[in-house]
């Protein structure tokens, strides 16, 4: 448990140091500058840059030794880095933002650097970082503000430290150093100069209040030596070493103690040295010893190889003095505690005794030994009559003489041999690495001393690789060798160097990766280049052999990597052959190409091979000239002779090629010069047949002709040329097509078939003289269809018919065409169909005749406008010289004919009796047209004599004389309304011709009369002439002839009798003519709707 600190014994300290006392001011770093330089100016009269370092020196010590002339400096001393602030980077005053990242970097980089004071104490060779405690300018630097004449005295470190000074900034400071061998000198010197000092405190050097001139130290023949330390310099102090020193002006300087492993001896003997002058001492130094032995167990890697001999002998003398003091202690019958576990006491154990204490975890000031004032860890005495008081062993003779004591300790004997025990086996394992390491050593350099040549003939004595790895790793992780040691400096060289020939090795062994395209004879020779670029060169690759060859121990993949290196060898002395073989069989004869084939073979195996070693060869860019023109040689010869064949790609890859220089190879590159001209010519050729559609080629027709010749003499080379097939299969396209465009007698079987024939002479891609005189008819026809669509159909169907030609012609043929025909299998047919017209006329008739019954009142539907005849034989007439066989040509040329028979078969009747020949004559006279020329004639012929009276009041048409005029306004004579025949035409008394009502027209008749036959007659054909989609001025004649003739009742009534039997009599005509063809059948059921 923790005892509290003695009152008593805080009071029984030295006082404040004479000559030193606490400032009453505090300052800033700022004010403490301005202060500190305007004193040194004004002391010395001059400017701060005008005063030397010597003038300092000498007034300092003049100062000194003037007691009348008192001066008063300040000196901010002592100031913890901790609180006040590190002029050394630190980890918790690390700012969160940087300018840049290289400042953070920069920063970063000093914070972890083993210079900076607040990581030296405790870097892996320091010994303070196995105490559990932070020391105040030990462990954690101490700042120094200094000005001038400010000082520190004569003083060692505590524990006899190594000490380290930074002077970060400012003026210099001065030192004055004794040696440690020269440190009992100076304390000699200095008691023998005050005494009595000395005698009131025996640690008064410790106080670092005592000055002396360096001067007086030399004539007393103690060394001592000087430095100016500048800013930005380190001042190393060594143990023991006594030093004292003055700042020559105002600076900031920052110190802190290390100790490294050959500090321990020092050390113990520093602790023995506070003992016996009672010093306190800043740490245990047993605690610390023992502390490093356990870490050195625990975690062999925190201790260095190299620290483990002066441990192990610090350790030894701690567990040696403990066991001599514990004997001293059962001789004085002590009870222990410890001694039931080594047997050492032979007297009696108290049963209260306290036993086992965690030293460590007491406050320093409770665990000091009352007589030397020495820090206790290992053991301890305590007296049962004053609890806090403790001894060390080494005062067990001034134990209290009334009370029995007891001894507390931290480790037994046993433990602490234990502890010995395994820090010497691993001591132990240090030397047996040692051994091993040195021995491999040694053969790593016997056998690069044996291996003379690239063939590594030592192998089997080298050491592995992974001998070495096993070695690195138990230094590192096992026995903590440090990385400094020189026997695992070279072994790790060994192994890195080992690792990175294996990583070389392994990159070797890789398989080479394929290269697109060959690497041979035909190959792309720039391809085969950046694939050797990607490979080792050859000198590269045996330097590198060279280097495994003295390599000191073997390394995973070098049995491989050998066999690559035989490869090499001999594929090196199969190419040189090869080589020096094609050299002398350059100026070989041609014709002799055995032995050019087996060296092209050769070749070509060995750029095979070269493609799967990892290496750059430098006989490969000759060997590939080589194979090349070896290849050129066969290859040339062999189209030359007509043996083989190639393609123009090729050729243009052998005329790139260079041929041998001998005079075989000359006229092998005369012939083939000839053989390329002619493959040329011919490519120009074909290439100038292939663009006759090109502008510059004007109305010129693609040749078939030219361009078969030119496919036999192509193909008569021995090379394949791909313009050639693509003409070949042009030509026989062209031929196919021309076949197909020579039109049949009688011409082509609709539009739809030429427009196939034009789509697919457009797609050839040439200009054909066929193709224009078929795309020229096809525009004819295409304008004869819109003509004959402008002259048939009604606006609303010319709208649905849309804008392509076959619509035209459909709808054209449903105007045309009979009601019930089919105007899709009419277009499809031949004349066989048309004839339907004529096998279903009669019966349509007779349902007509039916349909209109006496009062003539029944509405015919028009499918089209009903043009004029001119119209119609201006339309045939036009389409006389087409090369297409249009239906709807076909359709209206069977309506014209139909229309001529039916108004020749009108005017027959007209003039077959004496009453149609009277009711004509009366109508013609009554209205005031002119009558066809030709009827007028025939009239003339069959009235005879009594023609000129008769015929007085009508007169005719003059005939026309060519049916070949253009398209123009019909005549006057001629109907070509549409629709219903409302309205006849009329003859005023000017001469010109105008429009009517049939009523009116009809009224001008007077005395009409005819008989029942000869109404049912002319009702027949009127019936019949309004099923016809053409304009006819006969279907006027015969409206109004029969709208003017007025019978009586009875001659009315006979006629209705009679006109019933016509019509039974039509009925069963037409139920007959309906069976016997199929369209009339439809025709007859669409005019019974």
């Amino acid at each position: 448990m923790a005892l509290p600190g003695c009152v008593a014994k805080s009071f029984d300290r030295p006082s404040a140091e004479y000559g030193f006392e606490q400032s009453r001011k505090q300052y800033t770093l700022a004010d403490f500058g301005a202060m500190a330089d305007q004193f040194k100016a004004g002391h010395f009269h001059k400017s701060l840059h005008c005063i030397s370092y010597s003038e300092v020196e000498s007034e300092f010590w003049r100062l000194l030794q003037a007691l009348n002339e008192p001066i008063s400096v300040e000196y901010g001393a002592d100031l913890h880095s901790s609180s006040a602030g590190s002029g050394f980077p630190t980890a918790n005053r690390r700012p969160r933002l940087f300018d840049s990242r290289d400042e953070a970097a920069k920063w970063d980089a000093y914070l972890a650097d083993e210079w900076n004071l607040n990581n030296l104490p405790l870097n892996e060779q320091g010994f303070l970082r196995f105490l559990h405690q932070d020391i105040n300018g030990m462990v954690i630097p101490w700042c120094y503000v200094g000005m001038v004449f400010s000082a520190f005295c004569w003083h060692i470190e505590d524990h006899w430290s190594y000490s380290i000074n930074y002077l970060h900034w400012g003026e210099p400071k001065t030192w004055y150093g004794v040696p440690a061998h020269d440190a009992e000198g100076l304390e000699r010197v200095m008691r023998a100069e005050a005494g009595e000092l000395f005698d009131a405190s025996p640690d008064l050097l410790h106080h670092i209040t005592t000055i002396m001139n360096p001067n007086q130290l030399m004539s007393a023949g103690v060394s001592v030596y000087r430095i100016d330390q500048e800013a930005g310099d380190f001042v190393i102090t060594c143990p023991r070493a006594y030093h004292a020193g003055f700042n020559q002006g105002f600076n900031f300087a920052e110190a802190v103690n290390f100790c490294p492993s050959d500090w321990l001896p020092v050390g113990r003997q520093c602790v023995d040295h506070y003992a016996s002058i009672g010093r306190h001492c800043v740490f245990s130094h047993e605690e610390l010893v023992c502390a490093a032995a356990i870490a050195a167990v625990q975690k062999p890697a925190c201790i260095k190889e190299s620290q483990l001999p002066e441990l192990l002998f610090e350790l030894q003398i701690v567990v040696d003095r403990e066991e001599r003091e514990l004997q001293v202690l059962a001789a004085l019958s002590v009870p222990s505690d410890s001694s039931k576990s080594d047997g050492t006491n032979g007297g009696k154990f108290d049963s209260n005794e306290r036993g086992f204490e965690r030293f460590e975890v007491l406050p320093d000031d409770d665990r000091q030994c009352s007589v030397c004032s020495t820090t206790l860890y290992v053991s301890a005495i305590v007296c049962q009559c004053l609890p806090r008081r403790l001894l060390c062993l080494s005062h067990s003779d001034q134990l209290c003489p009334k009370c029995t004591s007891h001894l507390l300790y931290r480790h037994t004997v046993p433990e602490l041999r234990k502890l010995v025990a395994s820090l010497s086996d691993r001591t132990t394992g240090l030397e047996q690495w040692r051994r091993e390491s040195t021995d491999l050593l040694a053969r790593m350099r016997r056998a690069r001393q044996a291996s003379g040549d690239s063939k590594c003939s030592t192998m089997t004595t080298r050491p592995t690789r992974e001998q070495l790895a096993e070695l690195c790793n138990r230094a590192r992780k096992q026995l903590g060798v440090p990385r400094s040691c020189p026997i695992l400096a070279e072994l790790r060289s060994a192994l890195a160097l080992a690792d990175q020939a294996a990583s070389i090795v392994q990159v070797l062994l890789k398989p080479p990766r394929a290269e697109s395209g060959k690497s041979g004879s035909g190959g792309n020779n720039k391809t085969a280049a950046n694939a050797d670029k990607k490979r080792v060169p050859y000198a590269s690759f045996q330097a590198f052999r060279s280097k495994l060859a003295g390599l000191a121990c073997t390394v995973d993949g070098q049995s491989e990597f050998e066999s690559i290196c035989v490869k090499v060898d001999a594929w090196l002395a199969r190419c040189h052959k090869l080589l020096v073989k094609s050299e002398s069989a350059a100026g070989s004869n041609p014709t002799e190409t055995d032995s050019d084939a087996e060296a092209v073979e050769e070749a070509e195996a060995l750029l095979a091979e070269s493609a799967q070693l990892p290496v750059s060869l430098d006989e490969l860019p000759k060997l590939r000239e080589i194979a090349v023109r070896l290849n050129w040689r066969r290859e040339v010869g062999s189209l030359i002779r007509g043996s083989s064949r190639c393609s123009m790609a090729r050729i243009e890859e052998l005329n790139s090629c260079q041929p041998p220089a001998s005079a075989v190879g000359q006229q092998l590159l005369s012939k083939f010069h000839a053989l390329y001209d002619r493959a040329l010519q011919i490519t120009y050729g074909v290439k100038i047949l292939l663009q006759v559609t090109s502008t510059d080629r004007g109305s010129e027709d693609f040749d078939n002709t030219e361009a078969i010749l030119m496919i036999e003499q192509a193909r008569r080379l021995p090379i394949d040329i791909d313009l050639v097939d693509r003409l070949a299969l042009l030509a026989e396209s062209v031929d196919d097509w021309q076949v197909a465009a020579t039109p049949p007698a009688g011409g082509f079987n609709g539009l739809a078939e030429v427009e196939r024939l034009v789509q697919t002479g457009r797609s050839l891609g040439v200009r054909l003289k066929k193709l224009a005189s078929l795309e020229s008819q096809t525009e004819l026809a295409r304008a004869w269809l819109r003509q004959a669509g402008d002259a048939f159909l009604r606006p609303a169907d010319a709208a649905s018919a849309g804008d392509t030609a076959l619509d035209i012609e459909m709808a054209l043929l449903a105007a045309v065409l009979p009601v019930g025909a089919d105007p899709q299998k009419f277009a499809s047919s031949e004349a066989e169909e048309a004839q339907l017209l004529y096998n279903t006329a009669t019966a349509a008739e007779l349902r007509q005749i039916a349909a209109y019954s006496a009062a003539d009142s029944a509405v015919v539907v028009e499918r089209s406008k009903r043009p004029g005849m001119d119209t119609l034989l201006a339309l045939l007439v036009a389409n006389r010289g087409f090369q297409i066989r249009l239906a709807a040509s076909r359709a209206i040329h069977l309506l014209s004919e139909r229309a001529m028979a039916w108004r020749q078969r009108v005017h027959d009747t007209l003039l077959s009796t004496v009453e149609l020949r009277a009711a004509l004559l009366l109508v013609a006279r009554a209205l005031h047209f002119r009558l066809p020329h030709k009827l007028m004639w025939q009239l003339r012929s069959r009235l005879g004599e009594s023609a000129d009276a008769e015929l007085a009041g009508v007169s005719a048409r003059r005939p026309r004389k060519s049916l070949l005029f253009p398209r123009a306004p019909l005549e006057a004579d001629t109907d070509t309304t549409g629709g219903e025949f409302d309205s006849v035409d009329d003859i005023d008394e000017t001469g010109r011709r105008r429009r009517v009502d049939p009523a009116a027209a009809a009224a001008r008749v007077s005395g009409l009369r005819l008989s029942v036959e000869t109404h049912s007659q002319l009702n027949s054909l009127l019936a019949e002439g309004r099923l016809l989609e053409v304009g006819m001025e006969e279907t006027d004649w015969l409206r109004l002839m029969l709208r003017s003739a007025t019978a009586s009742a009875a001659f009315v009534a006979a006629s209705a009798s009679t006109s019933s039997a016509s019509v039974a009599a039509a009925s069963a005509a037409a139920d007959a003519s309906s069976a016997a063809s199929p369209a009339g059948g439809k025709r007859a059921r669409l005019l019974d709707a």
